[in-house]
């Protein structure tokens, strides 16, 4: 097998895992990191050229906390907009109330398989340590094996002397973040402005990329970005509205310029004045009008 000497690298983020690595390992008070941030830093430390971010997170039920809901859907839409494909599913909650994730190591796993199989990267890194993941490992070395290609499975995760938990995932090569790592890769104005471009090769053709090529874009699972959909829809009723009302003043007008006698009795000026109801089906006037 033939080590390639440009390592193609896809990133699949746990982002609760990594969270909570974070928390054990530089304290309670360490800030929201940036997906595209930590999985560029890890690549240009390791030599990788990064080709795709995927991160997976579970986010709180609308129906129990509107607010963070929203928050985190906020986060996650920007996201997108940076190039990362985002996946979400709402939390579950037990019977004594514990929220738990459920769903999203599937759905990682099934990422990293599917993306093996279209010859997408040389490099996986999965930031987690959870060791459920083993068994995925274990089937992309299996299937390259066979295939006879090069392929390298990380296990990339925050680190420090006081975190419980020292190790990877079983079978990768472990990569540890340390604290002035995780720093770099924080949410701030700055990494939020990073954009992630597909790299080309030197004919000018894109390179297979998780974000050049999506996996469900819509999944059910996903929330849709509201500015993309909803921007559209609003300017249609926006105008029709606008439309309709511009229609009905200058029917209006027209009415009154055309039944309305100042010098009728009162009795009759109450007609008159009824009869200026008609300007809210004003289409329906002007027909009757010309036809």
């Amino acid at each position: 097998m033939l080590e390639p000497e440009i390592k193609r690298a896809i990133a699949f983020i746990d982002g609760s895992n990594v969270r909570y690595a974070a928390k054990e390992a530089f304290g309670e008070e360490i800030g929201n990191y940036n997906p595209l941030a930590l999985a560029k830093m890890v690549c240009d430390e390791n030599g990788w050229q990064l080709n795709g971010v995927h991160f997976y997170l579970g986010v709180p039920d609308i129906n129990v906390t509107e607010d963070g809901h929203y928050a985190w859907m906020k986060r996650c839409s920007r996201w997108r907009r940076q190039g990362v494909n985002v996946f979400t599913r709402a939390l579950q909650h037990d019977d004594t109330g514990v929220a738990r994730e459920k769903g999203i190591d599937v759905r990682l796993a099934l990422d990293v398989m599917a993306h093996h199989t279209r010859g997408d990267f040389d490099v996986a890194i999965i930031f987690s340590q959870d060791q459920d993941f083993t068994e995925v490992v274990d089937e992309i070395k299996t299937a390259s094996r066979l295939q006879g290609r090069w392929i390298q499975v990380v296990s990339a995760f925050p680190h420090s002397e006081q975190s419980h938990n020292q190790k990877g995932i079983n079978g990768t090569l472990p990569v540890k973040i340390s604290a002035s790592m995780f720093d770099q890769s924080l949410d701030t104005p700055d990494n939020r402005k990073l954009r992630f471009t597909p790299y080309t090769d030197e004919g000018g053709q894109d390179r297979p990329s998780a974000a050049s090529v999506p996996l469900d874009a819509l999944d059910a699972g996903q929330e849709p970005d509201a500015q993309t959909t909803r921007r559209p829809y609003s300017f249609t009723v926006s105008g029709l509205a606008g439309i309709y009302l511009l229609g009905a003043v200058a029917t209006l007008g027209h009415m009154i310029w055309e039944t309305v006698d100042p010098s009728a009795d009162f009795a009759d000026l109450s007609v008159q004045l009824e009869t200026l109801a008609g300007a809210l089906t004003w289409p329906e006037y002007w027909l009757r009008m010309f036809f």
